[in-house]
């Protein structure tokens, strides 16, 4: 395998890229990828959150072990 042109390289490059196969705008892909990612993780940290202050209070061994399968039986956003 010889050395590539840029032409080449550039065409290779667009075809392993896909962000924008929906002809979206590209501004629009940098903006909603990391915001789909936030609301994923901020889902996450909410739905935790409330699992663990259900155990808050009195150290009670069966509201732990409630609020733990609560908060491991529900699955993650991605």
């Amino acid at each position: 395998m010889g050395r590539k042109t840029p032409q080449e390289k550039k065409r290779l490059s667009y075809l392993k890229d896909r962000r924008d196969d929906y002809g979206e705008n590209a501004k629009s892909s940098r903006k909603n990828l990391p915001r789909s990612k936030a609301f994923a993780r901020r889902a996450n940290r909410a739905r935790e959150s409330l699992a663990l202050r259900a155990a808050t209070g009195v150290p009670d061994e069966a509201r732990a072990e409630a609020a733990e399968l609560r908060l491991l039986g529900k699955r993650r956003r991605v």
